[in-house]
């Protein structure tokens, strides 16, 4: 920390300040904010029905809809294959079509070794819900990973 502070803190501040707060919903009219999971948030209704949460996008937690998917996806630069649970984890699929993001959330599960993954065993519920939006709410990302 002190070597960036010394020698580079002009390209620190100039990162952190380009990192947006409130950015246009990609595909949608309206703002989208960062919320307290880290994810964006349009406060619109959600896009595919739910039952993890009540039916908007964000305000602060929760699911989100396909337009702040994306800002989320684009602003944390994820490659194709990549999307961010409800809790701000960044998970993917792994080889059995599984959607995994390798955090230690899983204590206390028998047969599992406390880890969400991150290749096989079980998902922790934020991915098992990320998984089934995935392919309805969140389609046309995941169907853009197909197109070269």
């Amino acid at each position: 920390m002190t070597h960036m502070a010394e020698l580079h803190s002009d390209e620190v501040i100039a990162y952190f300040s380009s990192i947006p707060s409130i950015r246009d919903c990609i595909g949608a009219k309206g703002k989208a904010s960062i919320g307290s999971s880290g994810k964006y948030y349009c406060g619109r209704m959600l896009n595919g029905f739910c039952l993890c949460c009540n039916f908007f996008c964000g305000p602060s937690d929760g699911c989100n809809c396909q337009s702040c998917m994306q800002l989320d996806v684009a602003a944390r630069a994820l490659p194709k294959g990549h999307l961010v649970n409800r809790e701000g984890r960044t998970a993917r699929a792994g080889p059995n079509g599984t959607w995994y993001c390798g955090a230690k959330v899983m204590s206390g599960v028998p047969g599992c070794d406390g880890w969400c993954g991150p290749h096989d065993g079980p998902s922790c519920q934020d991915c098992q819900r990320l998984q089934a939006q995935a392919y309805s709410r969140y389609s046309a990302i995941v169907a853009s990973w197909a197109r070269p």
